[in-house]
């Protein structure tokens, strides 16, 4: 999940902290849209969208990208934020010129591991 040592661990974490910082982003963005619409900051949801797009690209083009293979640590944490984002955010095509990642995202969802913690709607 984790090399021990040199670059490669260096660029795990990398994406294990890009991963988990989306996740957290997405969180704080849907409390503030579950909010009253008077209640809202609009400043903080372009910025909550900007960082969302920034780090879905950067796994697309950027040094982040990763083609699906071996499971890695950061692949569990950027799975559960797609996968989030599906969920929540039903409407924003995050996979709208992202080809990759999408390919990506549904090889995730078709691991056993994947599968067996679907999210379930809650409502």
């Amino acid at each position: 999940l984790l090399p021990e040592a040199g670059a490669g661990r260096w660029t795990e974490l990398t994406r294990h902290s890009m991963a988990n910082g989306l996740l957290d982003a997405l969180i704080l963005w849907r409390n503030e849209r579950a909010k009253p619409a008077d209640r809202q900051t609009p400043a903080w949801i372009e910025g909550f969208s900007l960082k969302t797009a920034a780090v879905l690209d950067q796994f697309e083009h950027g040094r982040l990208a990763r083609p699906p293979g071996v499971l890695a640590l950061s692949d569990a944490a950027m799975g559960c934020a797609l996968s989030y984002l599906d969920f929540r955010f039903a409407d924003l095509d995050w996979r709208d010129g992202r080809p990759t990642l999408a390919d990506w995202h549904a090889w995730f969802t078709m691991r056993d591991s994947a599968r067996r913690t679907e999210i379930l709607d809650d409502r």
